[in-house]
Formats: C-alpha cells, structure tokens, sequence
C-alpha cells in the first residue's frame, strides 16, 4: 500500500479537516470542563454531606442563589458541549465541527489521502519509517470504529435525551416541555462515551492515543481546588499572588476571554 502512495496532497481539504477537528477538540474539552465544575460543585456522589459547609453559610443568603447559578450553567454547559460534538453532519451545516462532519469529509477520497499522506510524512520526519504501513492501517481502522461507535451513541438514549433537552430548553426557548429531563447518569455517561469517540478521532486523523479519563482527572482536580477554595477560604498564600494577579491586570490592561 506504501508503495503507492500519492505525494500530492489537496491543502485545502486537509486544512479543512483540521479545523474542524479543532472545533471537536475545543468543545470536547469545554464538556469535560464544565461537567468537572459541576461535579466538584456538588462534592464526591458517595458523600451525602459533601460542600455541606459551603452550602450551610451560602443558606438564606444572595451568595446562595450565585453558587446555584454557577453549578447549573456549568450542567448546561456541558450538555450544549455534548450536543456539539455529535451534531450529525447535514448539508445545511456542512461547515459545522462535529464528529459527524469529520466522518462525512473522510468519504471523499482527496480528502482522506491528505490525512494519511500528512500523518505518514509526520512518521517519517520521527525516524518511524518501517512502521508506516501499520500506523496507516491504525488510522483507517480508527475511522471505521469511530463511525460504528457515533452511530451507536446517535441512537442511544442518553443522546437522545440531551439533543431534546438542548433543542427545547437550552438553545431555544419552545413552548413545549422535553419528553425527558436528562439525569447525572445520562450526562457522566455520555462525557465517557464522546470520550471514545473523540479518541478514535484522533487515532483516525492523526495517528496519537489519548487518555479520556485522565483529562477528567485533571479538570476535577482544578475544579475541586475552586470550589474548595470557595468553601474554605482563600490562604495568605493564595490572597498575596491574587493581589499581584489583580495588579498585573491593572497595569498593563486585560481583555474579555483573558486567561
């Protein structure tokens, strides 16, 4: 297969698959985010006393009806991120990035060889040259996953629940209620399962492995550290380098979406 390969690659289409992917990458991590915000707002599901401090001084107060704020935004959040991912590819939104997008432009023929040719020269440039025809079949096989997979998560009831919910609630307001509220279950469920589909993904487009679970472990981390924070109090520690944070800000000026 290697042997013949094609050396021309059509940019166009190539640089085309990888802005969409950017746009998956993007909102795949936005949804683990956010429902990491969520969670971590709520405390560990196995502590029923869990933020039970936090949510004892906020009792009674405006600070109560902020903290509830944050916690739902970031369950809405997560479920318009999820959406997004999985959006089936239509020709009406044939621009939209999503997992059903990237399967649609893998059909055409130009558009796969730019993929493949792209990975494998990337392969070659690290020295990996014996092992291209098996990275090769590691994409193609990738991709035939990943379209089995989506099609199994399209019909599914957790996506199915969280399309309504996102069509009738959250991005436009109908008169009609949804058929059924999504639960904490239905929503962790789907965070691992386009977990696996962003995965495969990447394998297909890229030839790299990637760790779903290990992202969530690292945004529950910096979601705990801020709720905790919230819940204990700053230390002198951290109100010192917020004070020079704040500082910097002042003196040379920041700008909405500032990180």
């Amino acid at each position: 297969m290697c042997d013949q390969r094609d050396e021309k690659i059509d940019l166009n289409k190539y640089h085309k698959a990888v802005r969409i992917f950017r746009g998956v990458d993007r909102d795949f991590h936005d949804a683990v985010a956010a429902w990491a915000y969520y969670v971590a707002a709520n405390g560990p599901i196995d502590e029923p006393q869990a933020r039970g401090p936090l949510r004892k001084a906020l009792r009674d107060t405006l600070e109560a009806n902020a903290y509830n704020y944050l916690r739902v935004a970031a369950a809405h959040d997560a479920a318009l991120a999820i959406s997004r991912v999985v959006t089936p590819y239509s020709k009406r939104s044939k621009d939209v990035a999503s997992i059903g997008t990237l399967l649609k432009i893998w059909e055409d023929d130009d558009t796969k060889k730019a993929i493949l040719e792209s990975s494998l020269r990337q392969m070659e440039a690290r020295g990996l040259k014996d092992h291209i025809e098996r990275y090769l079949w590691v994409q193609i096989n990738a991709m035939k996953d990943l379209e089995i997979e989506y099609q199994s998560f399209l019909a599914g009831d957790n996506n199915k629940t969280i399309r309504e919910f996102r069509t009738v609630f959250l991005a436009h307001t109908l008169t009609r209620k949804p058929a059924t509220l999504p639960t904490f279950p239905n929503v962790k469920m789907a965070i691992e399962e386009i977990g696996q589909l962003y995965r495969l993904a990447l394998l297909g487009l890229r030839c790299s492995d990637y760790s779903p679970e290990r992202l969530m472990e690292q945004q529950l981390r910096v979601a705990n550290r801020f709720w905790d924070t919230m819940e204990l109090g700053l230390s002198e520690r951290q109100l010192e380098k917020a004070r020079k944070w704040l500082w910097r800000r002042q003196e040379y000026g920041t700008y909405f979406g500032d990180h």
